[in-house]
């Protein structure tokens, strides 16, 4: 029985480890992809053009895309705004940097099981509409 509960635990553990892992380089993918959007359109434009679009220092936006340091609400929040994202994208954005740069460990695992919600949801609508 001690077998059993540990190979859940450590199966949990793996899943929880993919998705913290996911969920940073999609946060940090969601941003670069919209710099090179950008650069497609105008090949000249830098990242600092970029910082100052999303009212970001440089140096804050440069440490950001190399994982080096987090985002806050209020700068989720004023990104995904300039983004033109979608209610569900605006929420999922905000997930993601709640889930890596929120400062209480409360506030990171709240964002965790918000985004493992959504990926149950997703579930769900994918085998309602594969029934159909």
């Amino acid at each position: 029985m001690n077998k059993q509960k540990a190979e859940k635990t450590y199966a949990k553990n793996r899943e929880d480890k993919k998705i913290n892992r996911s969920r940073r380089t999609e946060f940090i993918s969601i941003l670069a992809s919209e710099l090179s959007f950008r650069r497609t359109k105008d090949m000249h434009y830098s990242l600092r053009q970029f910082a100052a679009d999303i009212d970001l220092n440089p140096m804050h936006l440069s440490n950001i895309l190399k994982n080096k340091r987090g985002l806050s609400r209020k700068k989720a929040e004023i990104i995904s705004r300039k983004f033109n994202l979608s209610h569900a994208e605006r929420r999922r954005f905000h997930l993601l940097v709640s889930a890596t740069s929120a400062r209480s460990k409360f506030a990171r695992n709240l964002a965790t099981l918000g985004l493992k919600n959504d990926l149950i949801r997703e579930k769900m609508k994918n085998k309602i509409s594969n029934l159909k």
